[in-house]
């Protein structure tokens, strides 16, 4: 049960579940690249910077670089949900997209994010997942879907769901930092 309050309708805490992006596409498209080449920082990044909360009020992140500004992330993350719909159009995301994916060590998604870099064209000829409901859609982009949690496809790493996006962050912090630091985490 959610009650809807003064934040921003859709982005939601999923009652202690990592924060899922499901409805801000249209103000706040909350693709998450981690850290600009050789600075290692976490941030989030959006078409405009500043303070995005949460459907209730009861979170907030603050977004710190534009899409403009990020020229050089690491890893890229689309999260998924119903917002995602508002960015299966070519413009300023799907460009953005494109251009961080060019230099970028991993390009990732969780849920129906996979659908964006599918759309934008970063998916081509690949394997992916996305959420179940969803799955089949990724073959109208020339994408073969695959009915598993996480799909590893060169640099290309797309996790099913919520869920399945925690054990894709703990696959990649073992690829980026070694097992070691995966099991700690």
């Amino acid at each position: 049960h959610r009650r809807r309050g003064g934040g921003l309708p859709g982005l939601s805490d999923l009652d202690g579940q990592p924060l899922q992006d499901s409805g801000v596409a249209e103000r706040a498209p909350a693709l998450h690249p981690v850290g600009e080449r050789g600075r290692g920082e976490q941030a989030r990044r959006r078409q405009q910077a500043g303070p995005v909360r949460t459907d209730v009020g009861s979170l907030g992140l603050v977004v710190d670089h534009t899409l403009d500004e990020v020229t050089a992330p690491d890893v890229v993350l689309v999260p998924g949900g119903i917002g995602q719909q508002a960015l299966m159009q070519d413009g300023p995301v799907h460009e953005w997209l494109r251009a961080a994916d060019g230099g970028s060590t991993w390009t990732t998604s969780v849920c129906t994010g996979s659908l964006v870099l599918a759309a934008a064209g970063l998916l081509q000829g690949r394997r992916a997942t996305s959420h179940w409901v969803r799955r089949p859609d990724l073959a109208a982009y020339d994408v073969e879907p695959v009915d598993d949690r996480i799909v590893v496809d060169g640099k290309y790493v797309t996790a099913a769901g919520v869920s399945a996006g925690i054990d894709m962050a703990l696959h990649l912090a073992g690829r980026i930092a070694g097992d070691a630091t995966a099991e700690a985490i």
